[in-house]
């Protein structure tokens, strides 16, 4: 066998959550959408409504994954109650910074396709 050399890598994980059910997000969404992408099919709420998700992925990381480093959780939506924001590895990214508004563009159309 020959030689290794071990290289310590950081590990994070990044969400892009949103839930319908907020219609700040709602109405952000269809604002920033062009027209033609406004029909049924992309703007449903089975695309977007909340099955819980991001918390069963989050235990997941949590249990099979503990040497990520940082989660982030991109959103323009309110965290989910059960959601500890304060815990050390979860980093909350707003869409709501004046910084990040043409990404949101790009986020919103993605999750139109």
């Amino acid at each position: 066998m020959g030689n290794f050399t071990v290289v310590e890598v950081e590990i994070n994980m990044d969400y892009l959550w949103c839930d319908d059910a907020d219609t700040n997000w709602s109405e952000l969404r269809k604002k920033h959408l062009p027209k033609e992408k406004l029909d049924k099919q992309v703007v449903c709420k089975g695309r977007v409504v909340q099955n819980d998700e991001l918390k069963y992925s989050l235990r997941s990381v949590e249990k099979y994954m503990p040497w990520v480093n940082n989660i982030y959780i991109v959103s323009a939506c309110k965290m989910p109650k059960w959601l500890n924001v304060n815990h050390p590895k979860i980093k909350i990214i707003s869409g709501k910074s004046v910084e990040q508004r043409l990404l949101w563009v790009e986020v919103l159309m993605k999750l139109s396709l």
